[in-house]
């Protein structure tokens, strides 16, 4: 997480500068240079983006119940979640 936060500080802080060295050159270059970025990447999360495949199991009333019953059993053993769930439920 460290990583991704640095790389986006840095990447941040490298884009201001461009962006000014932009504005220095013409006005409206870094809001040019911002749209087209945009446009190419909603265009790029078109075509790679797929969805998942749909899952083999369908829904029904029985499976919900069955899997909510399941977790709360598993929170029943987890006494700190036990008591993050109270403190929630009383603030």
């Amino acid at each position: 997480m460290a990583l991704v936060e640095r790389n986006k500080l840095l990447l941040l802080g490298v884009s201001g500068i461009i962006g000014g060295f932009l504005y220095k050159i013409d006005e409206g270059l870094p809001y040019f240079f911002t749209g087209t970025f945009i446009i190419v990447g909603g265009i790029l999360i078109l075509i790679l983006i797929t969805e998942p495949p749909i899952d083999s199991e369908k829904f029904s009333l029985r499976n919900y119940i069955k899997q909510n019953r399941e977790g709360i059993k598993q929170i029943k053993h987890n006494i700190p979640l036990i008591k993050l769930v109270y403190f929630l439920i009383i603030f």
